[in-house]
This record gives structure tokens, C-alpha cells and sequence, in this order.
């Protein structure tokens, strides 16, 4: 990030809290106070964190299930065939990330208002929404895909819109392969205008969805339920919006949009759609994102006439599918945005 520097005038950067240490403890608190909201995914994977001095690399083994042997009874006095259970191993290297903003000590001095807070802020929705994306590109890259209506390609995707019946082919395909929901059934309660919601999956979608997930109906008298109406005193997750028959709708403000070809102009959003186990997060040591305050005259002879200071931020995370078939991207057009 370009240095910053005052010309005479106030400029776009505020001189670090780094000198005064009794403001310390308050910046941090301040910069994890914003961050750790964007964490979306973090709500629903298993976290897995890598011990310091112990690689960059997480390495998962994974046993494949056995097949069913409805079909294979045993035969008096015959030993029937053996079995041969196979392992998968599964890599994931962690990468590291970080940005920093130097400040100057003329804009401490004449700065009218202490706006160093929300520069803090800023540094952490940049590392928040950072880690964020970090996790979402890893989970992007699945290989069970449903498409809107099934259709073969994204290019063959053209109207806008969710569909019942592919919500309806990802609840059976989960149920075949014994994938736990998210969240469990809830009883109804006493109070007025609530109702009950069953046991769903999680759906991480774009805000510019919600209108295509309140039109949801199954012509079978299921549609559409909004939070204000789900049992009393329901726990919610950040950003819930609501729930469609075995399915619970997150929207996610980075849930990645891609363009099609089609002849009419679309976009197409790559939500997440997936149950318990469907994936792991890791993290190097304790600590998602570390902030870094470096006061004025840090620097020693780089910063002769103490005038810089710093704010920063650095993080080591990654997410990793391990069980594919707990998890689809489900792929929807969302007309023009």
C-alpha cells in the first residue's frame, strides 16, 4: 500500500495508536470486533488449526465406506470374499496474506479528530473480508454440481431464478449418502405467527438472490419462510435470511457471481449448498487474523525523525472439502447485476 503523506492539509491516513499503550488493548479489541463477523464460513466448517513450527501443509486421511452387502449372504461353512478398505490422503497447503498502511506524525498532530479507530476498522474488514474469500475459493472448487434446472453447462443457463425441483435433487442425494443437517428439527412454541422448521442444509448464497429465494414454492403448499416466523427464541446465524423446505438460506456479500454467454447477458452465482462434515478450515496457530501496530521511531534509522507509523494485518487459513459428496455448488442465474 503507496505511503502516505500530508501536503498541508488533511490527507487519507491517521497516525497510529502504537505509542500510547494504554490504547493497545483497545485497538485490538476494536479491529476483532470487525473482522470476526465476516468469517461466514467458519460458522459451519470443523476447524482444524496447524500448531506453530509444524509446515504450512495439513495433510487429511480419509477411508472410503464399504459397500452394502444386502445382496451377499453368507454361505454355511464358506468364508465369504474379503474386503479391502481403501484410504484417500488429502493435501492442503496453507498460504499467508497481509496488507499495511504507513501514517504520518504531522496528520497525529493536526488532525482535528482521533480517526485512527477507523482506520483500524478498515485494516480488519480488509483481513476479515480477506480470509473470507480465502475459504470460499477453496470450497468453489468441489466437484458435485447442480445446475439450475440441471442444465449441462453455465452458458446453457437462461432464466433467472431457483428452482424447487433442484433443491429437491440435492435434499435426496444428501439423504442418500447419510449427510446430517446443519440444523435440527425445532419444535413450534406458544407464541403467535411462529411456526416449527425441520431439520436443513445450509445454502450460502448472494444477497442478490434474496427475490428468487422468497418466490421459492414446491406447488405443494411448501414456500418460503422468512426468520420472523421460525419457532420462538430460535437461535440464528449472521446474515440468515430464512428457509425453504429442508434448506436454510445464508447470504454471503462475496458469494462469487460469474458471467455466462448466453445470448441474453447474465449472472451466474456459484452458491454453497452443504451439511455437517462437508469441510474443514485450518489456521497456522491460534489466531485467525494478527493485527500489527508499529509506532513512530520503530524503524530506527529508516524513520531518522520519527514521523511513521504503521498499521497492519497478517493471516495464514484455508479450507479444504473433505467429503465431496457432503457438499454441492449449485449454480443459478441472478439476471444482470
Amino acid at each position: 500500500m503507496a505511503l502516505n503523506t500530508s501536503q498541508g492539509t488533511l490527507g487519507d491516513a491517521a497516525p497510529s495508536a502504537g505509542e500510547f499503550p494504554n490504547n493497545h488493548a483497545f485497538y485490538v479489541s476494536e479491529f476483532i470486533d470487525i473482522a470476526n463477523p465476516i468469517l461466514l464460513y467458519d460458522n459451519f466448517g470443523t476447524p482444524k488449526p496447524i500448531p506453530p513450527n509444524s509446515s504450512n501443509e495439513i495433510v487429511f486421511n480419509k477411508v472410503l465406506k464399504l459397500a452394502t452387502l444386502e445382496g451377499s449372504p453368507l454361505t454355511e461353512g464358506t468364508i465369504p470374499t474379503e474386503q479391502t478398505f481403501q484410504m484417500v490422503r488429502i493435501n492442503q497447503t496453507i498460504n499467508q496474506f497481509g496488507g499495511y498502511a504507513r501514517l504520518t506524525d504531522r496528520l497525529h498532530e493536526e488532525s482535528i479528530n482521533n480517526i485512527t479507530t477507523e482506520f483500524t476498522q478498515r485494516m480488519g474488514e480488509q483481513g476479515g473480508e480477506s480470509m473470507n474469500k480465502v475459504v470460499r475459493d477453496d470450497l468453489l472448487g468441489g466437484s458435485n454440481v447442480r445446475r439450475y434446472l440441471n442444465a449441462a453447462t453455465i452458458d446453457a443457463i437462461t432464466t433467472d431464478g431457483m428452482s424447487a425441483t433442484d433443491f429437491d435433487f440435492m435434499y435426496q442425494a444428501f439423504k442418500l449418502e447419510k449427510v446430517k443437517p446443519v440444523r435440527m428439527l425445532t419444535n413450534g412454541s406458544a407464541n403467535i405467527g411462529t411456526n416449527p422448521t425441520r431439520e436443513s442444509y445450509i445454502v450460502v448464497c448472494a444477497v442478490e438472490a434474496i427475490p428468487y429465494i422468497e418466490a421459492l414454492d414446491d406447488g405443494l403448499g411448501k414456500t418460503f419462510q422468512s426468520v420472523e416466523s421460525y419457532a420462538g427464541q430460535q437461535a440464528i446465524w449472521p446474515n440468515e435470511h430464512g428457509k425453504f423446505k429442508n434448506f436454510t438460506f445464508i447470504l454471503d456479500t462475496e458469494s462469487y457471481i460469474v458471467s455466462n454467454a448466453a445470448a441474453t447477458p447474465q449472472d451466474i452465482n456459484q452458491a454453497l449448498v452443504f451439511g455437517q462434515g462437508a469441510y474443514h478450515y485450518t489456521t497456522i496457530g491460534s489466531s485467525d487474523v494478527e493485527l500489527i501496530i508499529k509506532p513512530r521511531g520503530s524503524a530506527g534509522t529508516a524513520d531518522p525523525l520519527n514521523q511513521l507509523s504503521s498499521i497492519g494485518w497478517k493471516a495464514k487459513k484455508g479450507a479444504v472439502i473433505v467429503q465431496d459428496t457432503y457438499m454441492f455448488r449449485y449454480e443459478f442465474s441472478i439476471g444482470d447485476t
